[in-house]
């Protein structure tokens, strides 16, 4: 498991990289809507930063830094969790790496709608 962390920052790149695909297959309406929810799966700190109200590259540069290393803080403590054990594999891996990423992009959804109904958007 030496490539967990790396493992653990592919899927959400994998993702935005699909996001974006989705965006220019599909046009400014629904692709935009597409690709966004897939950029705040990839990049949860994307409304820490509030990256929907202020969108300077800055902000976006900040919002990328902070999620991979989240994502390789994850990926990695799957890892070393599964590593305790003498035979494992990446389902192991996965068991221990998905309940923390799917808390991660709820949070991040969460914070996205209460910014929202704050805002009156909602």
């Amino acid at each position: 498991m030496r490539k967990g962390a790396l493992v653990g920052a592919s899927i959400p790149a994998a993702l935005l990289t699909f996001g974006l695909v989705a965006r220019v297959l599909l046009g400014d309406d629904n692709g935009s809507t597409i690709a966004f929810v897939f950029a705040l799966i990839a990049l949860p700190a994307l409304p820490i930063v509030g990256v929907p109200a202020e969108s300077d590259s800055g902000r976006i540069i900040a919002a990328v830094v902070m999620s991979l290393a989240a994502w390789l803080a994850i990926g990695a403590f799957a890892s070393m969790k599964v590593a305790k054990r003498p035979l494992v594999g990446w389902k192991e891996w996965m068991g221990h790496y998905w309940p923390i990423a799917a808390g991660m992009v709820v949070g991040a959804i969460l914070a996205l709608v209460l910014a929202a109904v704050m805002l009156g958007a909602l």
